[in-house]
Parts: structure tokens; C-alpha cells; sequence
């Protein structure tokens, strides 16, 4: 943590180290996040404890030992009211509120997998659902939630939004279009900064991340005006090794951020009695060897790397990309590799020739993840969240036409 004074001039900086303690963890591959309170006297934080589960926890800056809070058992994304009494989460599908002082959560509404919030002094919450979705406000004491932003064809998710201080305009993260403004009276928005961040106001500057460095640039919170040069404020990155861009700041100008993680990944092979018998490729920084696949023959290996889906043979050799970046699976007579994942901006799920020759085909449009094909190569299973219903499985058929099918209605 450390002190962000108002005037850049006269600027000190009091820095302050704040790790779980020894029984909790960070996941790096998750969005185990900590934030400051308005007040910058609490922090609250998301994180695994020794059984597995994940709880958001309260740690006062005045007290040794964090408290796990009641009812809020696989939280995600949690964000203060401004009187830093309340703290708002994703949990199972829903968005949800506890008073720190005592009692269990509250339920607000559907949110199939937030994707950030923020609470003006109104009593309004700002979130976005789900990924591939929009912002929408709802009230404080719960409702039904009313769109707030809306995107462009093929755009996709609106995350990480900020009030700024009359509590109608805010900024958020555009998908791949960087940060914009925008206000609850009006489908008014307006882009700030092309980098692919979040924002947040603090001092009468706009702090974001350029280049992988947390700066702040003068900020006029009326007009919507940056001017001036965006100056560094951290000294070292604060994007972890999955993109993700996290930090929070107080009224009194705390900055709480999160370093880029550094931990190493390696897919090891072992035999049935636990013994690992051997490893594939090298250890690496990085989230490296996830969702692994093995091809229908044995002999070669999809699998989720740093940046993409990837094939290669069993020790890790002759490696290719094919793109996509998550849920690999083969077809059955292990030619093609089907991923879900961006290409050209269309968001969905490809399949592409296991070797990288040629260029990946949309099976399927949308924010949908890929399971696994039938042993006859007819039918794809996989799975597309809901807002109200979280994640369904649906099968699509593989013959005929195969673009836009959901838009389309030809799935079961």
C-alpha cells in the first residue's frame, strides 16, 4: 500500500506490505483480490483456506489477524459501500451484500459471474452479470436490475465500472476497446484511454495501468477531461500473469495494489500408485500446462498455455499454437482441435487443424465454452452460462451450417 497525496509535487509515498496469512493463499489462477476501504482503514479480500474454500475475509489495519466473514463462501470480486460498513460479492451465480458489523449476506440479484461493482452513496450498485455482458444498476437493498450500457455488435464484456464523485457518471472497461466513461441518465459513452484497464478516480486524477505500470493523469471529473502526462506511481507491474489488473484507493488516498504473480508451472506425468514418472516440457513463470488433453492416439497433448492453446508431443516438444485460450478438446480422429476463445474479435468457440495449418473455424458464436465432442464426431457438448440459470450444458449439432448456430436457435 502506499499514500497518494493530491498534489504530485510534494508526493510521499509510506509503503506498507500486506500478504494472507500463513493458513489462507492467493490463487493465482483466480480472481482472489484485496480492496481498501473508503474509510482506508479495512481491507477485504478473497482467499483459499487450507480445506480448499474460498471466503472473504475482513482485515482491519488495526487488528493482527483477519475475521472470515459469514455466508460468503466462494466469493468473487468484492467491492465497499461508501461508508465502508457494507462490502458487496459474487457468490453461486448471485450479488450479494454483508454488513461487516455482523449477520449473514444478503442476496441483491442474479449475477451468473460478476465481473466487478461499485456502489455510489445513492445506494446504487453498478456490475456487470457475467462475461460477454453489459452494466447494469440495481438498488442497494436488492431489485430488479435495469442495463446500463450497451454494446456494439460483437463487443464484448463491460467490467470493472467506477462511480466517479456525483455518483452518476462512472468509468468502466470497454472489452478490448480500453477505458471509457459513462453516466446512468444516458447511453452516453466516451472513451479516455485506449489501454485495456480499469480506472479508478482518486484525488482528481484518473489512476489506470499503461504498459503494465499503474500511473495517474489529471483528471477532471465534470468535463471528463484528462490533461496533462500520466505519471508513474508503482515501481513494478501490477499485471499478473493472466491480465488481470487490480487496485483500489481510499478517500484519504491509500492505493492498495497487487503485484504480478510468480509462481512456476510444470505438467508432470505420474502412474497410477502417485509416482511421477516424468514431465513435459520446462518449468516456467506463468500460467503454463492447464486443461490438459491427450489426442485420441496417445501421442500429443493439447493444453492451455500463457497465451493460447497449444499442441505438442509428450515431453513438450515441438510445441504449436493454435490459438484460443481456454478448453481445448480433440475431434475423434484427432485431426482437428476444438477451443473456445477470441479470433478477428469474435468471441466463440473454433476448431482448427492440430498441426496450425490453415485458419480456425467459428463452430459457434458467443461467450461458450467447449466440453467435448461425441465419439461419433457428430455432436459438440458445451457450456453457456445464463444469467439466471448459470451454466447449462446444451449440445450442438456438427453437420450442416456452422456459424451462428445459437443465434439461430438450432441447439437442444
Amino acid at each position: 500500500m502506499m499514500y497518494l497525496n493530491r498534489s504530485s509535487t510534494t508526493e510521499r509515498a509510506t509503503w506498507l506490505a500486506f500478504a494472507p496469512p500463513p493458513n489462507l493463499a492467493f490463487n493465482d489462477n483466480k480472481n482472489d483480490f484485496a480492496t481498501i476501504s473508503p474509510d482506508g482503514q479495512k481491507i477485504a479480500f478473497t482467499a483459499y483456506s487450507p480445506d480448499g474454500k474460498t471466503t472473504l475475509y475482513l482485515q482491519d489495519l488495526n487488528s493482527p489477524e483477519p475475521k472470515p466473514l459469514p455466508g460468503t463462501e466462494r466469493a468473487i470480486e468484492p467491492f465497499w459501500s461508501p461508508d465502508s460498513r457494507s462490502i458487496a460479492f459474487g457468490s453461486q451465480g448471485k450479488l450479494k451484500r454483508i454488513d461487516i458489523s455482523g449477520g449473514n449476506s444478503k442476496t441483491l440479484c442474479d449475477a451468473a459471474r460478476l465481473t466487478g461493482g461499485t456502489w455510489s452513496t445513492a445506494g446504487v450498485i453498478l456490475f456487470g452479470p457475467d462475461y460477454g455482458q453489459p452494466l447494469f444498476q440495481v438498488s442497494a437493498d436488492g431489485g430488479e436490475p435495469q442495463q446500463v450500457t450497451f454494446q456494439e455488435p460483437g463487443e464484448g464484456v463491460h467490467r470493472h465500472p467506477n462511480f466517479l464523485p456525483d455518483g452518476r457518471h462512472f468509468v468502466f472497461a470497454r472489452a478490448d476497446k480500453g477505458l471509457w466513461s459513462g453516466t446512468l441518465d444516458s447511453r452516453d459513452t466516451k472513451q479516455l484511454v485506449p489501454d485495456n484497464t480499469m480506472g479508478v478516480y482518486a484525488n482528481e486524477r484518473l489512476l489506470y495501468v499503461r504498459n503494465q505500470i499503474l500511473v495517474a493523469q489529471p483528471f477532471d471529473a465534470r468535463s471528463l477531461q484528462l490533461s496533462g502526462e500520466p505519471e508513474s506511481i508503482s515501481i513494478t507491474t501490477i499485471v499478473n500473469v493472466i491480465g488481470q489488473v487490480r487496485f483500489s484507493v481510499s478517500n484519504n488516498g491509500t492505493l492498495l495494489f497487487q503485484n504480478g504473480w510468480e509462481r512456476e508451472y510444470q505438467l508432470v506425468w505420474f502412474d497410477r500408485d502417485g509416482r511421477q514418472i516424468g514431465s513435459i516440457g520446462k518449468s516456467e513463470l506463468g500460467i503454463n500446462g492447464q486443461e490438459p488433453h491427450l489426442s485420441p492416439d496417445g501421442k500429443r497433448l493439447a493444453f492451455k498455455g500463457g497465451d493460447g492453446i497449444w499442441v505438442s508431443d509428450l515431453n513438450g516438444q515441438s510445441a504449436i499454437k493454435v490459438g484460443g485460450n481456454q478448453f481445448p478438446t480433440w475431434s475423434p480422429d484427432g485431426r482437428q482441435v476444438i477451443f473456445s476463445g477470441n479470433f478477428q474479435n469474435k468471441p466463440g468457440i473454433w476448431e482448427r487443424a492440430a498441426d496450425g495449418v490453415g485458419e480456425p473455424v467459428l463452430l459457434l458464436g458467443g461467450i461458450v465454452f467447449a466440453k467435448s465432442i461425441s465419439p461419433n464426431g457428430e455432436f459438440l457438448v458445451y457450456m453457456h452460462r445464463g444469467v439466471k440459470t448459470r451454466g447449462d450444458v446444451w449440445v450442438l449439432p456438427l453437420g450442416g451450417k456452422r456459424q451462428g448456430i445459437l443465434d439461430s436457435g438450432n441447439t437442444r
